[in-house]
């Protein structure tokens, strides 16, 4: 049936360039833009946003966050199969055809489209959709709504060439054809079936050519007269649009120079108003409407699903939860759920976890012992161990973004015995205490005595499901250009090194003040650790990040039977070049 439709596809095709296809198009009475005044092109605007960052199990951005996860090598997959292609995407398999990596290529694909659809109005009235409105309202909305679908277009092939293209800057990797540029709409066939794949080169160029026009564009906040939607900064600004630019210049290995990720991460560290915050709790404790800078300094731009009123349609980030310790219907994470009564309770872990952070990773980054214990000096960093501070209720903030588990047992009667306690805890899911698992299936994944540590950052605020999630953040912003400085010998980059250090750093529980490392005690793994425990469940491109700094993403605690090879320079196949869904190869004939 395929054949059949492709055929009369091409038959038709011809029959159009044998009455001029392009007068079939010009239609008498051709339709008119939807958008009849600025307050509508907002509706524009926000399209691209709602495919990107929503739809519940299918939202391309949870979904690509989870694939970046999982193909880490600080990450270890349990094994468990949960209708999702882990198994496949942790042994790097990248010459397989992975449905859940193909199907991101035609929702990324939605985006762009979306992001035209708003843009072709520029296009058409050169760049002055509405003659009539005010000053104001030009430069408050109409430029401003351009400058975002700028951004989003550019997010979206960032997000195709990071996963359907080699590396770039490696040999001819450059060169390769892949992806199809499209920067507008189709409006005649012969435009439409003009799609012959660019080089990686050209699409890249299309991502920075639209970031930096972008960035002229957006507003560094906002301000009256502006969208009420776009005070809660889970719209692009132009600090948003810089620190992304950063990223992609990182990605091209552009990185010092005036066009260069140095200069764009400078531009925004040095005057973007942007601070880190004492408690790295609040980036993950946060249900505002209005997400304000003086509520939350550190966050650059964020998803936003604190709506209550929208839950039903734009759920949250629901892919995390196969690494993250709480499901979305948690109250403040699990963590202190005192729901009933009076007595605090570690509850609401869920079945379908996959994903702990590496024994391996765990004891580099100084967390756990070779023999599994827990170092005291552990408990020091509050991203690991944040013990009652200050937020209310303390308990909210326990154990910090981060949770370990002792080991696992199949049902409360096991965990009695062991335990040698006499009433079961209260909650299916985990012991009272919060020490151990306690379900069926996870105690044959993991032992009565095997810690495992698991991400704890999502679903804490007090109804889990309406918390916002930092998308970009300045603490990422300081590693980066730290490697960048490293790299490049230039000197200071223990300086940002030791910022987000130091404010992780928890000096009541050391007893002393952080010490400073000097930049002959940094050196480049230092940094990339330093990343795994700062960003770890949120580095949504660290794949492209050690691509780009020439880095070895090693195999982590992969077993004999999972192992691939280590993904490293040139990077010539580490990447999903058959998963470009069958129809868009077949239409590219």
């Amino acid at each position: 049936m395929k054949k059949i439709k492709y055929i009369l596809f091409i038959l038709l095709a011809f029959t159009f360039n044998a009455c001029n296809n392009d007068d079939f198009f010009e239609l008498q009475r051709p339709p008119l833009f939807p958008w009849n005044s600025v307050a509508e092109l907002e509706f524009a605007a926000v399209s691209p946003y709602n495919t990107f960052f929503y739809g519940g199990w299918g939202a391309p951005q949870s979904n690509q966050l989870l694939n970046q996860v999982i193909q880490s090598d600080y990450f270890r997959f349990l094994g468990n199969v949960e209708g999702y292609a882990t198994e496949q995407l942790y042994k790097r398999k990248y010459i397989d055809r992975i449905a859940d990596v193909e199907g991101l290529y035609t929702k990324m694909y939605s985006v762009i489209g979306l992001a035209n659809n708003g843009l072709e109005l520029y296009r058409k009235t050169n760049n002055d959709p509405f003659p009539y409105a005010t000053d104001a309202d030009s430069i408050n909305n109409v430029n401003r709504i351009k400058g975002e679908l700028l951004f989003m277009r550019a997010y979206a092939y960032y997000q195709l060439a990071i996963t359907f293209c080699p590396a770039y800057g490696y040999g001819a990797n450059n060169d390769t054809r892949i992806l199809v540029k499209r920067d507008h709409v189709s409006l005649s066939s012969e435009d439409a079936l003009n799609n012959a794949p660019a080089t990686t080169g050209e699409i890249y160029e299309m991502i920075v050519a639209d970031l930096k026009e972008a960035k002229t564009l957006l507003p560094v906040d906002w301000a009256d007269g502006m969208h009420v939607t776009y005070k809660n900064r889970a719209r692009a600004n132009k600090w948003a649009a810089t620190a992304f630019l950063a990223q992609v210049y990182f990605t091209m290995k552009k990185f010092t120079g005036t066009e260069s990720a140095l200069t764009e991460l400078d531009d925004v560290i040095a005057n973007g108003g942007y601070n880190l915050v004492s408690d790295p709790f609040t980036n993950f404790d946060n249900s505002s409407t209005s997400i304000l800078k003086s509520e939350n300094s550190e966050v650059i731009m964020w998803q936003f699903f604190a709506d209550s009123k929208m839950y039903t349609t734009i759920h949250n980030s629901l892919r995390l939860t196969h690494f993250n310790k709480a499901a979305r219907d948690a109250k403040n994470g699990g963590n202190g759920n005192i729901s009933t009564g009076t007595t605090i309770k570690w509850s609401n872990f869920h079945t379908w976890l996959q994903l702990t952070l590496a024994k391996s990773s765990l004891v580099e980054m100084a967390w756990m012992n070779a023999d599994g214990t827990e170092p005291i000096t552990a408990t020091y960093d509050k991203r690991y161990w944040n013990n009652k501070t200050p937020i209310t209720p303390g308990y909210r903030n326990e154990r910090g973004l981060f949770y370990r588990y002792e080991g696992a047992f199949k049902d409360t009667t096991d965990y009695r015995l062991f335990t040698g306690i006499v009433q079961a805890g209260r909650r299916t899911g985990a012991s009272d205490d919060g020490k151990y698992i306690v379900n069926n299936k996870h105690a044959a994944l993991i032992g009565q005595t095997e810690p495992v540590v698991l991400v704890n950052k999502y679903f804490r605020t007090v109804d889990g499901k309406l918390q916002n999630i930092p998308l970009i953040r300045l603490a990422e912003l300081y590693l980066t250009r730290a490697m960048i400085k490293k790299q490049a010998g230039i000197a200071g980059w223990a300086d940002d090194y030791n910022k987000v250090a130091s404010r992780a750093w928890n000096a009541t529980l050391a007893g002393s003040a952080y010490v400073n490392k000097s930049d002959a005690q940094v050196d480049e793994r230092a940094i990339l650790v330093e990343r795994w425990k700062e960003l770890a469940g949120e580095d949504s491109w660290y794949l492209p990040f050690c691509k780009a700094a020439g880095l070895t993403i090693g195999q982590g605690d992969r077993s004999t039977a999972d192992a691939t090879e280590s993904i490293s320079s040139p990077y010539a196949d580490a990447y999903w070049k058959n998963c470009i869904p069958l129809s868009e190869l077949d239409f590219q004939k």
